[in-house]
């Protein structure tokens, strides 16, 4: 029960931070071995990484308070575990937004003053 309830806040949250954090990219799954969920953050591209780093504590603090021994295991890179191929990847592409082209049309006074000779 615990195990599907953590999987859908992880999903949840993944799918809200990565929308506030353009650029990160989240992976996790759970670990039979360890029995807990692993989870790995990919910042490399995110601009505010302190502000990052601040919501990541304190959502990992949250579900250390509410689940104890159960919580997920956080991680940079995967630099303390190694995540399978199947993991759950949560990424955030905004979708394109509307772009307004202006089609300028400038006259040219020297175009009427060239000539041009064809030889044949």
């Amino acid at each position: 029960m615990k195990r599907e309830e953590i999987k859908n806040i992880l999903s949840s949250w993944s799918r809200h931070i990565t929308r506030a954090f353009q650029g990160l990219r989240i992976r996790f799954e759970y670990s039979e071995d360890r029995g807990v969920f692993l989870v790995s953050l990919y910042p490399e591209d995110v601009d505010d990484i302190d502000r990052l780093s601040a919501e990541v504590m304190l959502f990992e603090d949250r579900m250390e308070d509410e689940y104890g021994d159960n919580a997920p295991l956080f991680c940079d890179n995967e630099k303390l575990f190694t995540l399978g191929p199947d993991a759950e990847t949560i990424v955030w592409f905004s979708e394109p937004e509307s772009v307004i082209c202006w089609d300028l049309q400038i006259e040219d006074v020297y175009a009427d003053a060239f000539q041009y000779n064809l030889a044949a």
